[in-house]
């Protein structure tokens, strides 16, 4: 019976602070109207600063994320030996530019494509042109504001593949099956991507 009474539950130890601490502070908000309402605002702010504390987290965990996503979208070149269009870079890169503006655009495509480049495993003296023009894409998807993201992205895609082949081509004089293998494929994917994740991606980062 006497060890009990010795024993101590989690109130014991938690009273002493809250009589040293808490009710000193809480007996001062109500002392008068002003410590009241400035108790108020302080609270108010607060909330509102882990409000926007929550919210950039979250939209940079989505962005790692995405940059993730889109570094290892293309680790299956890795295996096999073919160059589809086949990644989430795309998505990535004009999503990113689209809702945080033209730095943010480029500095991600950027950051996705090299993810990428190294996860896959290819490595030659063209893809100088691709990072050129993943970093356009980054860049000039914010000025599509006004549009859906849908448009947005599937316009891109287009540009980026219109600009893309006839300098492959002519330039480093790639194979004409290979590219076009790629940017087929590139813009059948892209079309489905921008058609139906890239709208919940939006909704989820606004």
């Amino acid at each position: 019976m006497d060890e009990n009474k010795d024993e101590k539950d989690v109130f014991d130890y938690l009273r002493p602070f809250t009589l040293r601490y808490v009710k000193p502070g809480i007996d001062w908000v109500f002392q008068n109207r002003i410590h009241a309402i400035v108790s108020l605002i302080v609270f108010a702010l607060l909330l509102l600063l882990l409000n926007m504390i929550a919210g950039l987290v979250k939209h940079v965990l989505i962005i790692s994320f995405l940059i993730l996503l889109g570094g290892v979208s293309k680790i299956y070149q890795r295996f096999f030996k073919v160059q589809l269009g086949i990644e989430f870079i795309m998505l990535t890169t004009v999503v990113s530019g689209y809702v945080y503006g033209p730095f943010v655009g480029a500095v991600v495509g950027l950051f996705t494509f090299a993810l990428s480049t190294y996860f896959s495993g290819f490595f030659s003296h063209t893809l100088a042109l691709s990072f050129v023009l993943i970093a356009f894409v980054g860049f000039f998807s914010s000025f599509f504001e006004g549009t859906s993201i849908k448009t947005a992205g599937i316009t891109l895609t287009l540009i980026y593949n219109l600009i893309f082949v006839p300098i492959y081509v002519v330039w480093f004089r790639g194979r004409l099956t290979r590219i076009f293998l790629f940017s087929i494929t590139h813009i059948i994917w892209n079309i489905w991507v921008f058609s139906t994740i890239a709208p919940y991606l939006l909704k989820i980062l606004s």
